[in-house]
């Protein structure tokens, strides 16, 4: 099995330990299930919550071509990738890591698009006891900011700037735009290096048309880029993945790893044309480098050369983060994670509602109501925490369909929240979120509904409690005129009671709103709402 070099420290056995109830165990195994390649990482946890990579191990797969070409995972394919899962097991146990807490697995867009990914998952958790998590493009992206949360850290330039953030994966290429330290958007295309390895088969491009070819079918792919980014100034350019730490290490071999590498744009260019211009046996031979990847290389260091002229980059930085490191982070992150992807998730629903020409001062004013109803109504509700932002997406994204159609606002703002590149928000989730927008006004959830009656009953019945709550929070700023007048809010007994600063003559219409759209309150909390003056 190959590890990878530079960051593979072979430790002695170390004793027995389990972690505090609470605390962050010491050591922990991320692995990554990719079209390509399985990797695992272990790594050792710090009492502050950092980690040291203490071992990489790699091994090359076959995974996207099946995939890509036929659908399905062959069961040779299947009892490989598990013989695979064996010796991480193995490896594990050395360690003394045997706890399911201590170790997370996670797929990509191979496994998420294969026919019998079901079958294929169930194989690897009845050989190993190993669950395999499957990733939507909103968790990669996810994962991917907290890989490099560490990164941004310690560089302040590019947290004062435009960043996009870019890997080009075996199926698919992940984008992430930040500004200012905020993400901008987030974005997934299908152009992967495997299905491009493919095409070239499939239409079996002669070696002097290879680059015309690329150039073409990356230029499609990458299209709006620029247009959806929407910059205010060129965006520094970071990549991720194992071709551009190839190009790092090639063109900058003395460069240290802990760092970011900067390489000049015509550099990568020349090497990404010297790859190109050679059969991938010699590149295997002469890099050391694996079947897959010395056919990849070249087109994914060419992707990167484009990207870099699309938007008038000299340069592009080269981080050794990766998947793993993001998967870590969610492990054994905290509180202070969560608090930072809590709040680029909403400031991504905040830059899609400015895009939709959202009036985004009553959505805050609505956002910020419903966080304060969410908490006070908490013993009825029930709901973990994490909801509340789901709750202030739907806030933020309610009236996105007024661009659309003022008439039907809801059902068009409920459409483009679900098909919108929300950062940080899974299918699910995003959802959910979209049919609480849809219930913010008009007809309450109806079987005549197919979004709200696909959903199980758990998640019908989150809907209707956030629905309930938004409705509220949206009636207190009807008039879109109160939207910095303090409210407050206590239960007393049936009754949710909101006290508001001023004469009741200043807030009429406010109160109707109230009595009008608090019909979900009543229905789902049994709690009637009333306002308050003085």
């Amino acid at each position: 099995m190959r590890q990878r070099q530079g960051r593979t420290k072979k430790l002695p056995l170390l004793p027995e330990k389990r972690p505090a109830h609470g605390a962050a165990p010491e050591l922990v195994a991320a692995i990554d299930l990719g079209a390509s390649a399985v990797r695992m990482m272990l790594a050792q946890v710090h009492p502050d919550g950092n980690w040291t990579a203490l071992e990489n191990l790699t091994q090359s797969v076959n995974l996207g071509r099946e995939v890509f070409q036929h659908g399905y995972i062959s069961q040779e394919t299947t009892e490989e990738i598990v013989g695979i899962f064996r010796q991480f097991r193995r490896r594990l146990s050395e360690y003394r890591l045997d706890d399911p807490a201590c170790m997370r697995a996670v797929a990509t867009s191979a496994v998420r698009e294969a026919e019998n990914r079901e079958a294929f998952l169930d194989r690897i958790f009845i050989a190993t006891g190993i669950q395999v998590e499957v990733a939507s493009a909103a968790d990669i992206n996810r994962m991917t900011f907290m890989a490099l949360t560490r990164v941004l850290e310690t560089e302040n330039r590019l947290r004062r700037g435009a960043l996009l953030i870019t890997e080009v994966g075996g199926g698919v290429t992940e984008f992430l735009g930040l500004e200012k330290g905020r993400v901008k958007f987030s974005r997934t295309s299908k152009l992967g290096l495997l299905r491009l390895r493919d095409q070239i088969a499939e239409h079996r491009i002669a070696p002097d048309r290879l680059k015309p070819f690329l150039n073409g079918q990356i230029d499609s792919s990458l299209g709006s880029l620029r247009k959806t980014a929407g910059f205010g100034s060129p965006p520094a350019l970071l990549l991720m993945g194992g071709e551009a730490r190839f190009a790092a290490a090639t063109i900058c071999p003395e460069h240290d790893e802990g760092k970011l590498c900067r390489l000049p744009t015509r550099k990568v260019a020349k090497l990404a044309d010297e790859l190109l211009a050679l059969p991938a046996e010699e590149v295997a031979a002469r890099y050391g480098l694996s079947h897959t990847m010395s056919e990849t290389v070249g087109p994914a260091l060419l992707c990167h050369v484009r990207l870099a002229a699309l938007f008038g980059a000299e340069a592009l930085l080269v981080t050794n983060a990766c998947l793993r490191d993001g998967i870590i982070a969610e492990m054994v992150g905290g509180a202070a994670w969560n608090r930072e992807l809590r709040r680029q998730v909403l400031a991504s629903a905040d830059e899609i509602g400015g895009r939709y020409q959202c009036d985004r001062t009553h959505a805050k004013a609505v956002a910020r109501h419903a966080r304060q109803l969410f908490s006070v109504l908490q013993t009825e509700h029930a709901l973990p925490a994490h909801y509340r932002l789901i709750l202030e997406v739907a806030a933020l994204l309610h009236d996105a369909g007024m661009l659309v159609s003022p008439r039907s606002h809801h059902k068009h703002s409920m459409y483009l929240i679900q098909n919108s590149e929300l950062f940080g928000l899974g299918e699910q989730h995003r959802t959910i979120a979209a049919l609480t927008a849809r219930y913010h006004r008009k007809s309450p959830p109806r079987p005549a509904h197919e979004e709200f009656v696909r959903l199980d009953r758990k998640n019908r019945v989150v809907v209707m409690k956030l629905a309930a709550i938004l409705r509220i929070a949206d009636a207190l700023d009807c008039s879109h005129s109160r939207r910095n007048r303090p409210l407050t809010f206590e239960l007393e007994d049936d009754r949710l009671v909101i006290r508001a600063t001023g004469p009741a003559a200043a807030w009429a219409q406010e109160e109707v709103a109230v009595q009008a759209k608090g019909d979900m309150l009543r229905d789902v909390f049994g709690i009637k709402p009333a306002m308050r003056f003085g």
